[in-house]
């Protein structure tokens, strides 16, 4: 279970905050689309049934969770730093939850748009997961490729040609 933690754990926060976020959807379904991003190919390729459909909102979370397991599985092969998660994505989560009530000219303004804090938070969380664990893979996958290039030894030194 150790070497499968990002595996296990990013379906886990991802997952239940975009069924909660399909409940506070903001303004036509425009946050929950963007919180359950990872799990929106999954509507287009399956069609199973329409936003009302209590079919909607549990086949994009399960097709978002398979991607978030794969992205996972990546993570834990590359041995991604799991304290860099747990820093980054709470700070990120907070930070876009602000910046998106504060794009608006008042609370009041952002509330009567989006309906809900509860629309804010859960797309600020989803984001702010899938974000960040896009990040730490491309900086886990660099760091792989310059531990690689230094053991190998390779350096940018041109080649003698003789003439």
């Amino acid at each position: 279970m150790k070497q499968l933690y990002y595996t296990w754990l990013l379906p886990l926060c991802w997952t239940p905050v975009s069924v909660l976020g399909y409940l506070y959807p903001g303004d036509e379904y425009g946050l929950y689309a963007m919180g359950s991003l990872p799990g929106v190919w999954a509507y287009f390729l399956f069609r199973l049934g329409d936003v009302n459909s209590v079919l909607f909102p549990l086949h994009i979370a399960l097709g978002g969770a398979l991607v978030m397991a794969l992205g996972g599985l990546a993570l834990d092969k590359l041995h991604a730093n799991r304290r860099t998660f747990w820093l980054a994505a709470p700070v990120l989560a907070v930070v876009l939850f602000v910046y998106a009530l504060a794009s608006y000219g008042s609370l009041k303004e952002a509330l009567a748009r989006n309906g809900s804090y509860q629309a804010y938070a859960f797309v600020s969380i989803n984001m702010a997961v899938y974000i960040v664990a896009a990040l730490l893979l491309a900086w886990s996958v660099m760091r792989r490729v310059i531990v690689w290039s230094v053991r190998r030894g390779n350096t940018a030194q041109p080649e003698n040609e003789e003439t």
